[in-house]
């Protein structure tokens, strides 16, 4: 059992230097790969790669958020669905944007300046709805779309 056992070790670190999993990725990739597999054990490996520190979801969470702002802002609605599909809890996700402070109404701005350059050829009213289309897709709310000069 113990040769299974450093077989998903090794498997664990192998994709975590790729990239960094949520212990829900995690788990789910060990069940995928590891049939028949005890959840006994893959409670025992999952509980030393977090006392390891190869997994940690309050970090993962906070990685997460500041990585999709900087690369491909999101608002804080959209962020919260795509850390839940990621196994985060919702408190943990509350708490993550609390503590991280997020400006929404600044990126909402940023999107809106880099966006309005490939709409250009379209009326001043359907450039406006596009836009505030493109925000509520990014997952930004009312509140902060109606804040945001057009």
């Amino acid at each position: 059992m113990d040769e299974k056992v450093d077989k998903i070790y090794n498997y664990c670190f192998k994709i975590l230097s790729f990239k960094p999993y949520s212990e829900f990725e995690i788990r789910k990739k060990i069940r995928g790969r590891f049939k028949n597999l005890r959840e006994k054990i893959l409670n025992e490996v999952l509980e030393k790669l977090k006392e390891l520190k190869y997994v940690n979801d309050e970090e993962f969470a906070e990685n997460y958020i500041n990585y999709r702002t900087k690369i491909s802002p999101r608002g804080k609605f959209l962020l919260k669905q795509e850390l839940l599909k990621k196994g985060i809890e919702g408190s943990l996700i509350e708490q993550t944007l609390d503590k991280i402070n997020l400006d929404e109404l600044d990126l909402a701005k940023q999107l809106v300046e880099h966006k309005t350059k490939s709409l250009k050829s379209f009326e001043p009213q359907k450039q406006k709805e596009k836009l505030m289309r493109f925000l509520q897709s990014r997952g930004f709310g009312y509140d902060v779309i109606k804040e945001v000069d057009f």
